[in-house]
């Protein structure tokens, strides 16, 4: 059975339309893709992300469990500041991609993604169990989360909440009054576009979301799931299940940069990692721009001009901003270099593409 958000019921005023994700109620869209999609990037568009999932991980030694949990390096990040890192298997296989929120050594807030709520917090449970003082509970189920993004973002924002507040800036958070209510305001998004992400109460989040709309007016539009992946795609983001996964690492996929050192410190997949990005890989995520009309899918193979199968498409859409259509997908070492082309079959049709750098867009 579905589990709706706080914001169903505004939803369905909205009449928007509603599809099961990852076993969530949520909107794909409320009138059109390409409209929702390019008022996010000329002014500003809110999103009902309540499905992401929030677990608290506190205690004397959450710095040092954090450290052995995930790829990034949290002594590398102030307290207030929020990071992009990896929790992985001993093979370098990505159980989830995922912002922490560092508010001290002593205690961190995970956001991750919904398809992974129940995996994610068995296996930090788990490995929980090495660290005595460290306790875990996972807050999804009492949390809800909104996101604001879009060049009129902070504007909107700060009048909504009143005014005079000052707002973090891209990637810190800071909790800030609402009705009386302290709400996680953080500097992160999902879009390529400025903006912020808003984890609250149900009952917050329902007003939070009403008062947004009610003080922008026409600077802000609902936006639903579908304008959400296209923006993603856009921006080059990487959705878990489609572009990183449990067969794929870090360094395959191009975000060796949220895999470091650490010093002597151990983490999980530390071996197979640092070996990748000593000694390279076999296959590289790219992206590309198609040369010949179709949209390619998941799942379709890219073959070399010769006809030899060199890897698979991740994602793939047309950016209605950069008018485009463009991917990412897995593909041979030899292939992995701007300028490199490869045919992509897709059903019956043969759509020839080109690797590009990344991101597609960037503002």
């Amino acid at each position: 059975m579905s589990t709706k958000t706080p914001l169903y019921d505004e939803h369905v005023s909205l009449k928007a339309k509603m599809v099961d994700f990852h076993g969530f109620v949520l909107p794909v869209l409320y009138g059109s893709i390409k409209e929702e999609h390019n008022h996010v990037r000329t002014k500003s568009g809110i999103f009902d992300i309540s499905h992401m999932g929030q677990i608290l991980i506190e205690g004397r030694d959450a710095f040092d469990f954090i450290q052995f949990l995930s790829t990034n390096d949290a002594s590398h990040f102030k307290n207030g500041q929020a990071f992009y890192t990896l929790l992985c298997k001993e093979n370098g296989g990505i159980i989830d991609d995922l912002i922490i929120l560092k508010y001290n050594d002593d205690k961190y807030f995970l956001v991750v993604n919904a398809s992974n709520i129940e995996k994610d917090y068995s296996w930090i449970k788990k490995h929980a169990e090495k660290f005595s003082s460290v306790k875990v509970k996972n807050l999804s189920d009492s949390l809800g989360m909104l996101a604001l993004q879009g060049p009129l973002a902070y504007e909107i924002l700060n009048e909504t909440l009143g005014g005079g507040k000052t707002l973090p800036s891209h990637f810190y958070f800071s909790e800030i009054d609402f009705c009386s209510e302290p709400v996680i305001v953080s500097g992160t998004g999902y879009t390529g576009e400025d903006g912020f992400e808003i984890i609250a109460s149900a009952d917050r989040t329902v007003e939070i979301w009403k008062a947004v709309l009610e003080t922008a007016k026409s600077n802000v539009m609902p936006c639903g799931l579908g304008a959400r992946d296209t923006l993603r795609i856009e921006a080059s983001y990487m959705l878990y299940g489609n572009d990183i996964d449990e067969d794929h690492t870090p360094v395959e996929a191009g975000i060796g940069w949220a895999v470091k050192k650490k010093g002597d410190t151990g983490y999980l997949g530390k071996k197979i990692l640092s070996e990748q990005k000593n000694n390279g890989v076999k296959r590289k995520l790219v992206g590309f721009k198609t040369l010949k009309p179709g949209i390619p899918r998941h799942g379709n193979t890219i073959v070399s001009e010769d006809g030899k199968e060199a890897g698979k498409v991740t994602s793939a859409t047309y950016g209605p901003y950069i008018k485009k259509t463009i991917g990412m997908g897995y593909v041979i070492p030899d292939l992995s270099e701007p300028g490199s082309s490869f045919i992509i079959n897709n059903n019956s049709r043969k759509i020839r593409a080109e690797v590009v750098r990344l991101p597609f867009y960037k503002r």
